[in-house]
Parts: structure tokens; sequence; C-alpha cells
């Protein structure tokens, strides 16, 4: 591996420590809304897990982030949102079991 290979993953490894590290703080995130009832910050919070999960090697993270949006989205089925809202959370507590 040459040296710009080296750099490159070193740089790729170093996002994805800091995406790892930032998973607790959106789960606080998400939990806070949650209490607050402010659906649309746990949308927001959902929608950037959505597009970042999966690049970061947690796909099941991204899906179950989608699934609360979308749940968020189509508000009148509550019982959806706090589904989803829980298996989200509970995937946040312990990320290292969903890395691909």
């Amino acid at each position: 591996m040459d040296s710009r290979n080296k750099l490159l993953q070193a740089h790729l490894a170093n996002l994805q420590e800091r995406f790892v590290d930032r998973l607790a703080e959106d789960r606080a995130g998400l939990v806070r809304a949650r209490g607050a009832g402010d659906a649309m910050a746990m949308r927001e919070l959902a929608h950037r897990l959505a597009g970042v999960s999966a690049s970061f090697g947690y796909p099941k993270i991204g899906d179950a982030a989608v699934r609360l949006q979308e749940a968020i989205d189509s508000a009148p089925e509550q019982e959806l949102v706090h589904t989803a809202f829980d298996r989200l959370v509970s995937m946040l507590e312990d990320p290292g079991s969903f890395v691909e």
C-alpha cells in the first residue's frame, strides 16, 4: 500500500471513530427530543443517521433511522413512531453489534 492509500485509510478510520463516538450523543439527543415531544428534532437526527450510517459500516442503524423518519412523517400512527424510536435507541446503546 503506498503512502497515499495509507493516509486515506487512516483518515477514513478517524472519521469512522468519530462517527461511532457521536452515536452516544445522537442517542441522548433522540431521548431528549422524545421527552420534549419534539418530533422535528427526532426526525432531523434520524435523517442524519440514515444518511451516514451505511457509509461507516452500520447499514442496520441507517435502516432503523429511516424507519423512524418515515414513521414521524406518517404521524397519525404514534405507535409506529414509538416502535421505531425504541428500536433505533436500543441499537445505539450497543452499535458494535450492528457493524458490518
